[in-house]
């Protein structure tokens, strides 16, 4: 958990996209990434993703969807909410517990 709250400080200094967050609106996310990295946004993107050669994960799908929450076993649920270092992930990426 502390390798986690020190990536999770560098991105909260260095600006990050959720995936969910891309997931869920796409083509605002991702127009906004690329102001942020100040490159051109192709609107017509998604008619290619699928396409694209140099993509590292699964990209087969034919849309974008997000992906489906697991449950967490009572125990470690509650050895992760004891975690400062975790609370501190959570709070800086924006997440709940």
């Amino acid at each position: 958990m502390h390798g986690l709250g020190l990536f999770a400080e560098q991105a909260a200094e260095t600006s990050f996209l959720r995936y969910e967050d891309f997931t869920n609106n796409p083509e605002t996310e991702l127009q906004s990434l690329c102001e942020q990295l100040e490159l051109p946004y192709d609107a017509s993107w998604r008619a290619r993703w699928a396409a694209y050669g140099n993509i590292t994960g699964d990209n087969r799908a034919s849309d974008i969807t997000p992906a489906r929450r697991h449950a967490v076993e009572a125990g470690l649920r509650r050895l992760l909410d004891g975690n400062t270092d975790y609370r501190k992930s959570l709070k800086l990426l924006g997440y709940e517990s």
